[in-house]
Parts: C-alpha cells; sequence; structure tokens
C-alpha cells in the first residue's frame, strides 16, 4: 500500500481491538475495519481519507472485485479475492497497467471489474483478461456521499506505550508510583455510570503489573542471601514475601530503596511493599456498540488459556447485569507455572476490555501457585 493508507489482516473476534492497538503501535489517527470474505483487515491513515474500500465492500457483492476510478488525476484502483484484499491505492495512469498486468498472474483472480475515466481511452488501460466489465456512470456524485474513515485517536496524541527498563534505577520512572501510605479502596460506581466511563476511570490495566512484577522479580534474584516466596497486589499495592537465607536485612533495604519500595518487617515475616497507580483497563474512546459480547470474551479467553498457558484453568463467577453490559469476574489459576507464561498471559489481556482485581501466588524452585483475578467486562445478550 501506498504511504497514506496501511492494511493488515486482524483478528476476526475483537477487530475493534486489534484495529486500535495497531493504531496505536504506528500512530495513526485514523481507519476502519472491514470484513472481506468472512475475515477482518484494518485501514489505518494519518489523513482522514473517504473509506472507498468500506464503500465498495457494501455496494459490490461479488467475491473477486477490481474497481478503477479515476479521481482528479489519479485512478482509485480497489481489488479484493475472496478473503484477501489485494490492492487499495491511488495511482498514476502512467503506471497503472504495469499493476494491473500484476494482478493477471494472481492465480484465480478473474474479478468483476467496475471503471470509471473522464478520458475516452481509459478502457484501454484496462486488460484483456477480464472481459466482465460494468462502468458506474454515476461514479462523481457518488465521491460525494462515500464516508470517510473514522477517528481512532485525538490529533496530537501519541499512543499509549509503556516501555519497562531492564536496570532499576531506569525501571522507578517508568510508571507513576504514589508516596501516600494510606490507598483508599475503589469507589463502586453507580448504577447509571456507563461502561466507558468505568474502563477509562478505572485502573487495571493487566499488562503493566504482570510485566512489572516480572521486572523486579529478575532483579531480586541478584540480592544474595534472599528468595521471594509470595506475591500479592490488592488495591494498588504490589507486595513480596521475601525469605530470608544467608542475607542481611540492612542489603535488603538497600535494594529496595534502589526499586523505590520499602521493607516491611511483620512479626517473623519480612515484605517489601511498592504502592502502584496502573493505567485504566481502556482508554475512554471505547464505544459500547464496538464491545464483544460477554459470552463471545469469555469462550475467547477460555479456550487461549487452555491453549497458550497449559495445565492452567480459569473459573468465572456470576454476570452482574449493567443494563445493556455486563461483567464477570474470572479467575486464572497458577500451577507450577513459570514467569514466561505470566508474560503470555499478559499479552492475551492486553488490549481486551478487561480489568485487573488481584494477584496471588507463592513461588516454590522458580515455579508459581496461585492466581490471578480479573474482572471481564462486554455487551450481554441475557
Amino acid at each position: 500500500m501506498n504511504a497514506e493508507l496501511l492494511m493488515a489482516k486482524i483478528s476476526s473476534r475483537f477487530p475493534y481491538f486489534a484495529l486500535r492497538k495497531l493504531a496505536k503501535q504506528y500512530e495513526a489517527e485514523y481507519g476502519s475495519v472491514v470484513n472481506i470474505g468472512g475475515k477482518a483487515w484494518a485501514q489505518l491513515s494519518d489523513k482522514r481519507l473517504p473509506n472507498y474500500l468500506a464503500w465498495a465492500l457494501k455496494r459490490f457483492r461479488y467475491s473477486s472485485v477490481l474497481l478503477c476510478c479515476q479521481v482528479e488525476n489519479k485512478c482509485l484502483v480497489l481489488a479484493w479475492h475472496k478473503q484477501d484484499a489485494i490492492c487499495n491505492q491511488f495511482i498514476g495512469f502512467e503506471h497503472l497497467s504495469h499493476l494491473l498486468g500484476c494482478f493477471v498472474d494472481i492465480d484465480g483472480f478473474v474479478p468483476k471489474v467496475f471503471y470509471f475515466f473522464y478520458q475516452e481511452n481509459g478502457l484501454t488501460l484496462l486488460p484483456d483478461d477480464w472481459s466482465d466489465r460494468e462502468e458506474i456512470g454515476d461514479w462523481p456524485q457518488l465521491t460525494k456521499s462515500i464516508p470517510q474513515l473514522q477517528q481512532l485517536m485525538n490529533t496530537g496524541k501519541k499512543p499509549l506505550t509503556l516501555v519497562f527498563a531492564i536496570t532499576a534505577s531506569i525501571l522507578l520512572t517508568v510508571i507513576i508510583w504514589p508516596t501516600g501510605n494510606n490507598l483508599e479502596p475503589e469507589p463502586i460506581p453507580p448504577a447509571e455510570t456507563s461502561i466507558q466511563e468505568i474502563l477509562a476511570g478505572s485502573p487495571g490495566a493487566v499488562a503493566p503489573l504482570l510485566q512489572l512484577d516480572g521486572q523486579i522479580q529478575r532483579l531480586l534474584y541478584q540480592l544474595p542471601g534472599w528468595e521471594v516466596a509470595l506475591v500479592e497486589y490488592h488495591q494498588n499495592s504490589l507486595r513480596y514475601r521475601m525469605i530470608r537465607n544467608t542475607g542481611r536485612l540492612s542489603e535488603l533495604r538497600r535494594f529496595a530503596d534502589r526499586l523505590n519500595t520499602r521493607v516491611m518487617v511483620q512479626g517473623e515475616e519480612i515484605w517489601l511493599q511498592r504502592l502502584v497507580a496502573l493505567p485504566p483497563a481502556l482508554d475512554n474512546s471505547t464505544e459500547l456498540d464496538k464491545l464483544p459480547q460477554l459470552t463471545q470474551l469469555e469462550d475467547h479467553l477460555n479456550d487461549s488459556i487452555q491453549i497458550l498457558i497449559p495445565a492452567s484453568g480459569i473459573q468465572f463467577q456470576a454476570v452482574e447485569h449493567k443494563a445493556e453490559w455486563g461483567v464477570r469476574r474470572a479467575q486464572i489459576t497458577l500451577n507450577g507455572h513459570f514467569h514466561e507464561d505470566l508474560l503470555t498471559l499478559s499479552s492475551l489481556l492486553d488490549g481486551l476490555p478487561v480489568r485487573l482485581v488481584d494477584v496471588s501466588y507463592r513461588v516454590t524452585n522458580n515455579q508459581l501457585h496461585g492466581y490471578v483475578s480479573i474482572d471481564i467486562y462486554g455487551v450481554h445478550n441475557g
């Protein structure tokens, strides 16, 4: 594709979340999702362009289509074949014959051709290989009613990224960490609160916490004479219960200062605590009509966790109804898993309407035993 428009095949289960994730990755301000033969494709652009492809797919119900229409002094070329997008770009007329010649070589591509040219010799630019042609006589009028790509990000807004450093000194500045000792519990939203407001205003993005936990523990492994026995996260507090082998408490305190954590001695137990301000589960651009069905999201998580994190499990509690959407708590169990499995879980949940509730697992011989608890949000169909 040209520099103005990027296309990519994405997940058909949750296409709008995949679209927004790509938009953040490529800093694209506009885009849309189109369905080609049952497969989802993302369109991304840094300009507010007309959504020609979505319009053409809706108007021309053929499995293979080639559209060549003049727009000012260039030719718009759209092409798809079965489940694949072939072309979506503007091209100069001097290059059109060469481009279409490449399409002739595509195996099985015998499209229905739609065209419009202001110049009389426009038809001579089309290959003779495709005889099923139809002129779009009202093309000049149609171009005025074609909708534009939707805005995905605010102008000038950069993608939300969290880069987790490997060294302790850099790690301190990645996320904003409150220094107060008193944490207020999260308020219960009123019944009329929209799902957009809840997801945008509630801290609980899963991926940053799991990634941060992995980074901190890799640093703690470097501390001689100490090992992590238990990890807990609840209400913005990340805690590590430490087991002393030959280590000194003074060394642990110095190390804790580097990690922006504090040491708490509670009887015979020694803990490291760090207060965490997680970003929202999703940004406030989430639209209710683009959220997945709650049951579809549950099935997706159930299947993906069983495949990608074998021997783990996920248990669902009853659905809490909130008008046309619902929330369901789920607990993902860890049974002798490793930190790599937590990173896999982090990638799996990233970008979904999922909020972290709490985490608790013990560490034995580098193996994890415990759970990760999350709230899942989606459209509820009764």
